[in-house]
Formats: C-alpha cells, sequence, structure tokens
C-alpha cells in the first residue's frame, strides 16, 4: 500500500501535532501531543488517486534526483471495527488475555490487536515486535513506515467495518512490506538512481565544455588563417547542444529514473498483495477479505491507472489468481500448529508514545538475565 529521512529534495513529510486515539486505563492513557515525522518511504496501498498525487512529487524530476521521504498522516480518534466469529476463537490463558485486551483497548485497536496477533503467530512473523497505529484522516489508506510500523487510516477502517478479513488483507499487505525489506530497498534505489542521474549529468556537462572548447580553439586558428592567407574560414556557430537541447536531455534521464523507480514500487506492491493474502489465509481468515478490501480500493478515483501502485484492476486479477493456485485451506492448515502452540502476544504503549506495541513472543516469555538463571 506506500517509506529514511532526507535533509533535501520533495519531502512528503508533513511535520504536524498528534494526539493518539488509544484508549488504555490510566497508565497507558495517552496526555500529551507529540510531534512525529516519519523517517522512512512510506510503502502502502494508496488510494489512486492519493498515489497519483505522491506519483507527481516523488522528486526525481529533476536531474538531481533528491531522495524522496514518507509522510505519517495525523493522528486519530477512531472508527469503529467489530470483529469477526474467527476473533472469537480462543481458549484457555488467550481467550482471558484477550477479555482483557478488549477491555483495555476498545475499538478499533482491539480488532487490530487481535488480527496483528493471529497473523504474526501463524506466519513465524513474531520475532519482533509490531506497532500499529489508526490514523485520523478519513483516507481510504493504509502504509508501512519507520520500524515494523503498521499505520491505517480511520476511513479504510470504516469502509471494512466488521470485516476483520478484509481488514487482515490490508495488515498482512503492510506486514509483507517490512518483512521483504521494501522500505529500504526503496530508500537504496533512490540513491542509486539519483547517482546515476547525477553521473550522466556530469558527463553530459564535461562534453559540453569540451565541445566548447573545440570551437573556441578552432576560432582561433581560423582567426589566424585568415590573417596570414586572407581566405575567409568558417567558424561553427556553436560547439555543443543548445541549453535548450541540454535541458531536454537531462530531463529526458531524470525521467527515465523516476519510471525504472515507479515500475519497481509497483512491483513491491504486487509482491505484499501476494504475502499478504498467504499470511491472512494461514492464519485462517476468509480469503474473500482480500477481494472485498480491493473492491473498496476499486471504487476511489483513478484506481485505473498505473503510479507507484498497480492499477487496481490488475491487482484484483492477481488476486483471483492466487485464491485458485495457492488455497485458503491448504495455508489454514499449514498455520493451525504454529498457532494451537503459541500464547497470545502482549501489548503495550509503544515508547514512541503515539502507537500501540504488540510485543514479540520473546517478551512475552519473560526471558531472564544471564545472572539470574
Amino acid at each position: 500500500m506506500g517509506t529514511g529521512s532526507a535533509a533535501e529534495g520533495h519531502h512528503l513529510a508533513d511535520e504536524c501535532i498528534q494526539k493518539s486515539g488509544l484508549k488504555f486505563r490510566a497508565e497507558f492513557t495517552f496526555k500529551t501531543f507529540v510531534l512525529h515525522q516519519a523517517d522512512g518511504w512510506m510503502t502502502g496501498f494508496l488510494s489512486a488517486e492519493r498515489s497519483r498525487s505522491l506519483a507527481g512529487r516523488l522528486g526525481v524530476i529533476a536531474p538531481w534526483l533528491l531522495s524522496a521521504a514518507a509522510a505519517a498522516l495525523p493522528l486519530l480518534q477512531s472508527a469503529r471495527a467489530e470483529a469477526e466469529p474467527l476473533l472469537a476463537q480462543a481458549s484457555g490463558s488467550n481467550r482471558a488475555y484477550y477479555d482483557k485486551a478488549k477491555r483495555e483497548l476498545g475499538e478499533p485497536y482491539y480488532s487490530m490487536y487481535r488480527i496483528v496477533d493471529r497473523l504474526a503467530r501463524a506466519n513465524a512473523l513474531d520475532q519482533r515486535p509490531w506497532r500499529v497505529k489508526v490514523e485520523s484522516a478519513y483516507d481510504i489508506n493504509a502504509f508501512a513506515s519507520e520500524t515494523n510500523r503498521l499505520s491505517i487510516a480511520s476511513g479504510l477502517i470504516d469502509q471494512l467495518a466488521g470485516d476483520s478479513a478484509g481488514l487482515a488483507c490490508v495488515m498482512g499487505h503492510e506486514m509483507a512490506h517490512h518483512v521483504h525489506r521494501h522500505i529500504a530497498l526503496k530508500l537504496k534505489d533512490a540513491a542509486t538512481a539519483r547517482q546515476q542521474v547525477i553521473g550522466q549529468a556530469e558527463e553530459m556537462a564535461r562534453q559540453q565544455m569540451v565541445k566548447e572548447q573545440s570551437r573556441r580553439n578552432w576560432g582561433v586558428l581560423t582567426s589566424i588563417l585568415q590573417q596570414t592567407t586572407g581566405i575567409p574560414v568558417p567558424v561553427p556557430i556553436r560547439g555543443g547542444d543548445s541549453p535548450e537541447e541540454l535541458e531536454r536531455k537531462m530531463n529526458e534521464l531524470a525521467t527515465n529514473a523516476e519510471q525504472d523507480l515507479l515500475a519497481a514500487s509497483r512491483t513491491m506492491e504486487m509482491e505484499s498483495d501476494r504475502s499478504g493474502y498467504e499470511y491472512m489465509a494461514r492464519a485462517g481468515f476468509d480469503p474473500q477479505g482480500c477481494m472485498r478490501m480491493l473492491e473498496v480500493l476499486a471504487r476511489q478515483s483513478g484506481a485505473e491507472f498505473e503510479t507507484t501502485h498497480p492499477a487496481i484492476p490488475r491487482r484484483i486479477e492477481q488476486m483471483r489468481q492466487l485464491i485458485q493456485t495457492k488455497p485458503a485451506a491448504t495455508l489454514a492448515a499449514e498455520g493451525k500448529a504454529p498457532l494451537r502452540a503459541s500464547q497470545a502476544l502482549t501489548y503495550d504503549l509503544s515508547n514512541d508514545r503515539n502507537s500501540l506495541r504488540i510485543n514479540s513472543r520473546i517478551a512475552g516469555s519473560s526471558q531472564p538475565f544471564p545472572d539470574d538463571l
């Protein structure tokens, strides 16, 4: 769906004062405003209209091709999303812990916690903590940014209200961006493209200078010949490209680099769609939830365009094929054993003070210090 910080260039990062909507008990209640700025490229499944806007601001349409950064949307109060029966399936200590979470977190954080907890345990993605944040903007959007942070806009939660499988597909997609290191790879690709364009532009400038110097040298020689022989010798009007032609060539370099970055971004989105489906199906969610989620995106303006994200019809077609070639029942069978063998992941207020941290299985096991063994 869309990633470090860039000191220069076309930023998408809007610094904004944010306030949490998490409804913890007293010890976890948010009482402070925080200033937050994402330090990575945003990798998410933007609605097509927002994706087109992002594409136009990537910062690669100039020869120097500056790195892009991603924005974190303002934080909010959340819209409600009712959990489907799957999230009610728990036994023993897990059931008691989930009851506690439901009382402490409220919606939509409780459902987000349950979904990420199940996705992580069923897919062996519980070795590290995950951070979840519900954004206040009523956007049809979700994105991965920073370290293991999963953000989802209240508008998308509202449009998938009560559809835990659809929301699981969203969160699985964002988790996949982190698993596949898409944020780091986008930054690397942008930096590489920037250096390539700079190098090519410098070479063009060098060649232009050589040609201009040759023209000046030829002018001196023809002047001497004309003075000694009396015969006029024509001098080239210019030794290289005109300023307009040189600018056109440099813009072409930047445009080609931009198109390569956009194509790479679309490839990453398709990969995250595939992995997100596998994660949610392995966790036992209804595979049609992914189709319902994509249908919500398909109703957005510009859904048919290829930008930072593939056109929605192409994503829908890939999802149809995935559901046929990788049956959900087979994937769900793979996830049953790890789900049964693991305990519910614990949660806390993240140290960033504005997101819910879903702890790793290691944190939940209370590993002792070596000298306590």
